[in-house]
């Protein structure tokens, strides 16, 4: 028993150390994305407000922004539970992991899987626009008079 319990740990090592390294690099890098994220979706919102939604592709685009900026607003707690549990694991934490899963991750990837199918229907469009100049007004007219 003692045999299978070094084995595990000398193969465990490796892996370790390459989750203590990505670890690292997400605990810095993500509030650097939040923030220039959160700022990028606000200004592209404020843009496509303030220039009218005139075509498909326009309501698209701030379709896609608001989607973006819901998903990094509800993983922003998901964030710093996650940079708390990697630099202060003894933290005495209010409530649990699954807590701060259920209530912001799961809902915060719906809305990533949102930003996606966005992003193709949008390719779609750009897509047919390309092949089929003029049959593609049929697919996408204009949303306004």
């Amino acid at each position: 028993m003692d045999d299978s319990a070094s084995n595990m740990t000398k193969h465990a090592l490796p892996y370790q150390r390459q989750f203590l390294y990505t670890s690292w690099i997400l605990t810095t890098s993500w509030p650097c994305i939040l923030v220039f994220g959160l700022f990028a979706n606000v200004t592209n919102i404020i843009i496509f407000l303030k220039a009218g939604v005139k075509d498909n592709v326009t309501t698209l685009l701030l379709s896609l922004s608001v989607s973006d900026l819901i998903f990094l607003c509800l993983l922003s707690p998901r964030v710093c539970a996650l940079i708390i549990w990697h630099y202060a694991p003894d933290w005495q934490w209010p409530f649990s992991r699954t807590f701060v899963d259920s209530l912001f991750y799961w809902p915060a990837y719906t809305f990533y899987a949102f930003s996606s199918y966005i992003s193709v229907w949008l390719g779609v469009t750009r897509c047919a626009c390309v092949a089929m100049p003029c049959s593609s007004n049929l697919y996408s007219p204009k949303a306004g008079p």
